[in-house]
């Protein structure tokens, strides 16, 4: 088995435990840095040349890192892989997605699926879809005469983002709706996208309700990463190095 290499840049109490659990992992060596210069980052990426990186979003501002290094520079660094304490909010799973980022964890992974979502990631699986957004926790409401039974909860790999297929699908995208698409994808507002594209807004609202029947999600962001995932539609490399905020309808 070929050996791998992976580089985690944390210092936080989330990343020493990350490191504990993949210290002793067969076929990997893991190099563990603190630095927060960008510039000894991408040094210490081109030195080892990581099959995957690690950086923990807890205790470093990543998507502005990401500004720093640009696009070539994030390419030393293989895989991408960010960790949080709980979930992303959609403004940074679009963002990341934007950046290549391959895979999400936090605080609620369990030690002994890290292991396979480096090998998946290795393997060129993404893993970073709308699964991987920040969830708010609704309480159930009980009658107070209903007994409480505490059911044991089992975290299976069914939990985690289903991976990308191995081949790729035809695109059930129009022409025009992956050009809407790819300019929502940049940032721009329903009217922005009327404006470049020479149609009417409500056109343009008519393209963006047929886009989300297709992709069956239910917002921008969700439309985009599921579009970008499986290459139906290309962002200009200009626009990825901007990294736009997510464009709200």
């Amino acid at each position: 088995m070929q050996h791998q290499h992976a580089l985690l840049f944390t210092k936080s109490v989330l990343g020493a435990g990350i490191c504990a659990a993949l210290r002793d992992l067969p076929g990997w060596t893991i190099w563990h840095e603190t630095t927060p210069c960008p510039e000894h980052m991408v040094e210490l990426a081109q030195r080892y040349c990581p099959e995957i990186t690690l950086f923990d979003m807890t205790c470093l501002p990543v998507l502005d890192l990401f500004q720093v290094f640009g696009q070539a520079s994030v390419k030393c660094f293989g895989r991408v892989i960010v960790a949080t304490l709980s979930g992303l909010d959609e403004e940074e799973l679009f963002r990341l997605s934007m950046w290549g980022v391959a895979a999400h964890i936090s605080g609620n992974t369990e030690p002994g699926e890290l292991a396979d979502i480096l090998q998946r990631v290795t393997l060129g699986e993404y893993l970073l879809t709308e699964d991987c957004l920040r969830k708010a926790r609704i309480p159930t409401p009980r009658p107070r005469s209903t007994p409480v039974i505490e059911v044991p909860l089992v975290r299976t790999r069914d939990t985690f983002p289903v991976a990308a297929e191995a081949v790729p699908l035809p695109s059930p995208l129009t022409e025009r709706e992956a050009d809407v698409l790819c300019c929502i994808a940049q940032g721009m507002t329903n009217k922005e996208v009327a404006r470049t594209l020479g149609l009417a807004e409500n056109t343009i609202k008519n393209y963006v309700t047929s886009i989300f029947g297709k992709l069956q999600v239910y917002d921008r962001t969700s439309a985009v990463v599921c579009a970008l995932r499986r290459n139906w539609i290309q962002v200009p490399e200009v626009a990825r190095a901007r990294v736009p905020r997510a464009a709200v309808a």
